[in-house]
């Protein structure tokens, strides 16, 4: 005969496990994960040619200090600054009662010669002056000739003529200032054609050549214009060990002005391998550190990334990323590192 109670402890216990095994499998079921849906995209690498940013400045094509080649008084100056002159336009005048007398003395030592020397020419010719006496006031002459030439340039140095056409940047000098042989008075500026003059590092110089095409924006007719590299310095400055390089403005507008700043971007000859992603796909953790989602084997992996130039919309990343890997274009607002994916 069975014991009742042992088989009434029996049942409950086959119950207990029955419960137990059913609850457990219903837990199981409710951890089950279901794999997040998402887009990607595979990482392909741009080759482009590596650019170079650099500051400079417009320069007129010429430009022109001009002074007077004697000294004395400044008596008069016709224009102002901003005038268009002309060639030939005069500009300025010194006093030059000076050089009129010394003129007319040199005008008088020249017409004694002169009387002296056809005088003796005539002695000379008929055999009763000697030869060594007739040289003598033959260079007498000469010397009286170049006197005179000397005094008559002076006299036309006091007047002070425009070289070429151009625009007046500078009048250094007011009508009543003693002016130096040499010192500037005038400035002209010839702005119909106009460069940009930048300063090459050394450590990029042979990477740029002559007419190679850059970009030039000025930001005070905020333009961008194209230029070709016209002349690069031989020699470095020997303070910044950069390279004075000019840059000719194809078709330059006429609202460019001598002195305005410009930033100008050049192309070096040697490519650069670059990645590129969405500046909305990158995110920044509490550590202020960049990441994007990436995917492998069907987990979702937050990348850390360092990230360089803005280009656009898109944003370089200069490490963390390699060409080939499977970044997540559209990744899911409560997506975590190590979440199941599909895709």
């Amino acid at each position: 005969m069975l014991n009742t109670n042992f088989y009434q402890t029996s049942v409950f216990l086959i119950i207990l496990v029955g419960i137990s095994i059913g609850s457990c499998t219903s837990t199981e079921k409710q951890k089950q994960v279901i794999p997040a849906k998402v887009d990607v995209a595979e990482i392909v690498a741009l080759y482009h040619k590596i650019s170079l940013d650099l500051a400079g400045e417009i320069t007129a094509s010429s430009k022109h200090d001009l002074s007077f080649l004697v000294a004395g008084q400044l008596t008069a100056v016709t224009i102002k600054e901003g005038d268009v002159v002309h060639k030939n336009q005069h500009l300025a005048s010194i006093d030059d009662s000076d050089y009129q007398q010394a003129l007319r003395i040199a005008k008088s030592k020249l017409d004694e010669a002169n009387d002296q020397y056809k005088r003796l020419s005539n002695m000379f010719a008929s055999g009763s002056l000697a030869e060594a006496d007739f040289n003598k006031i033959k260079l007498l002459k000469q010397e009286a000739e170049a006197n005179y030439q000397l005094y008559k340039n002076k006299l036309a140095y006091t007047n002070l003529n425009a070289p070429v056409s151009g625009t007046v940047s500078k009048v250094w000098l007011k009508p009543g200032t003693a002016v130096t042989q040499g010192q500037p008075v005038i400035t002209i500026i010839n702005d119909a054609s106009v460069y940009a003059r930048i300063k090459i590092p050394e450590v990029n110089v042979n990477d740029i050549n002559l007419n190679d095409s850059c970009e030039i924006f000025v930001r005070a007719i905020d333009q961008t214009l194209i230029g070709t590299i016209y002349k690069i310095s031989p020699s470095a400055s020997k303070v910044t060990r950069t390279y004075e390089t000019d840059i000719i403005l194809d078709n330059a507008p006429s609202n460019l002005r001598d002195g305005m700043l410009c930033s100008v971007t050049l192309y070096e000859h040697a490519t650069k391998k670059t990645i590129v992603v969405p500046l909305t796909l990158v995110s920044t953790d509490a550590e202020d550190i960049s990441y994007v989602f990436t995917a492998h084997r069907g987990i979702a992996k937050k990348q850390r990334i360092i990230t360089g130039k803005i280009i656009g919309n898109d944003v370089e990343v200069e490490s963390g990323l390699e060409e080939g890997d499977t970044i997540i274009t559209l990744p899911p607002i409560s997506l975590m590192d190590g979440d199941k994916i599909t895709y």
